[in-house]
């Protein structure tokens, strides 16, 4: 069972550096999120982590980053998020893919 609590500093450090510098190098190439886990579990097979855990134990490393370094792990996909927003500043709208507003409803 997946340990989303452990912190970065427990993991080996080219362990966590291959998984998150992998993670976020796809998320600026714009990947899909199954793409990035695929490349992250690769690299951290390659840096020396246990092929019969990697799933598990990169969902664990990029729970830690997320929690630790979230602005630098998830800032691709905040930035494109906010590129795509149609209205800049508007914080009220989540994102690609929310339906506009019917003619004569609020926005």
């Amino acid at each position: 069972m997946p340990d989303d609590s452990r912190p970065l500093s427990s993991w080996p450090a080219a362990i966590t550096r291959a998984v998150l510098n992998t993670w976020h190098g796809a998320a600026e190439r714009g990947d899909a999120l199954t793409d990035r886990l695929r490349l992250a579990e690769r690299a951290y097979v390659e840096a020396g982590g246990d092929a019969d855990s990697a799933e598990d134990a990169v969902r664990d490393l990029l729970a830690a980053g997320a929690r630790e370094r979230g602005d630098w792990l998830l800032g691709p996909d905040m930035r494109r998020i906010e590129a795509h927003r149609p209205y800049p500043g508007d914080e009220d709208y989540p994102g690609p893919g929310w339906p506009e507003p019917r003619p004569g409803e609020p926005r």
